[in-house]
């Protein structure tokens, strides 16, 4: 069966779609070479979705750092030296205050605690989240239609167009709720033979409680553990974070998501995002995620098995 890699992209505005598809591509390649991968065929296709909410995308060629499409982070080849390994005891420090996230935001009755905060870490660090969740924007032939409609058939429609073909889907930060609310809905019309989760907020008390409201709503009291890993996820899901990504705060998803038909649920492991620009380091970048060795292991795994 033919096989192909599709991304979807995360928070904010981006370059224009032809350029950010070839540097996603140009990355995932870095990361081959990192591990030694020789030529190998890559069939990727992006699904670019920011020119819903910036129909302006951010301009290469802008050289005034005060201009609204100056774009800041352009994609740089990784460096020489690899970044040093994570700490196991840093990493279980990590893993101890997500636990500790939870107890802040449910109470016994798994109702959410202290919403206002909820609700101002929301505007503060993810106004899209928000903004994917309720905005509305006109349609050409009357009527409002929610942002998160449009997101979702961008990516929908494309897994379609490639349901004969295995699919190694990549989400990255917001694209990885978007993912997941499309493989939960959609799992009698797509499937994808493995999800990768980069920089996920998906284990966020906030994030887990929209999903079961949308999905779950009448199937019985919610639970943090009630939600399932989507059965349209045939084999793997894998999700990587760097330990210093603000974004995702809670690294650990296995316990959040119970596993599918098929026992699949998230495989989360720590990771090293290189990505730096004239200095300043960027653990939540895309680019850095995309050329990590264990995303490179798991996408030579993906092309070269039949």
């Amino acid at each position: 069966m033919k096989k192909i890699v599709i991304g979807i992209h995360g928070l904010g505005n981006k370059p224009p779609r032809r350029l950010f598809r070839t540097w996603w591509k140009r990355s995932l390649r870095d990361g081959l070479k990192k591990i030694g991968t020789g030529e190998i065929f890559l069939p990727f296709e992006l699904v670019y979705w920011a020119d819903i909410l910036h129909p302006i995308p951010l301009d290469p060629r802008q050289k005034d750092t005060g201009h609204p499409l100056y774009l800041d982070e352009k994609y740089v080849k990784p460096p020489r030296e690899e970044p040093k390994p994570v700490s196991t005891l840093k990493g279980k420090f990590i893993e101890s205050m997500g636990r500790t996230l939870d107890k802040i935001f449910w109470n016994d009755e798994f109702k959410p605690n202290f919403s206002f905060i909820s609700d101002l870490i929301i505007r503060r660090y993810f106004s899209e989240f928000e903004t994917y969740y309720s905005k509305t924007v006109p349609k050409k032939n009357g009527g409002d239609c929610p942002v998160k409609t449009l997101i979702r058939q961008r990516l929908l429609r494309v897994l379609k167009q490639h349901r004969n073909k295995e699919i190694f889907l990549i989400a990255h930060s917001m694209g990885s709720v978007i993912a997941f609310d499309v493989l939960l809905s959609a799992s009698s019309e797509v499937t994808v033979d493995t999800l990768v989760t980069i920089g996920s907020p998906l284990g966020l008390p906030m994030v887990v409680h929209r999903i079961y409201t949308e999905h779950y709503a009448g199937k019985g009291p919610f639970v943090p553990e009630s939600i399932r890993c989507p059965d349209s996820i045939r084999k793997h899901w894998f999700n990587f974070s760097d330990i210093e990504d603000k974004v995702a705060l809670d690294h650990r998803l296995f316990d959040d998501f119970q596993p599918n038909i098929y026992g699949v649920r998230p495989t989360d492991t720590y990771v090293r995002n290189d990505y730096a620009i004239a200095g300043v380091k960027n653990p939540h970048k895309d680019y850095g995620y995309l050329r990590t060795p264990k995303m490179a292991r798991v996408l030579e795994s993906f092309l070269r098995n039949p």
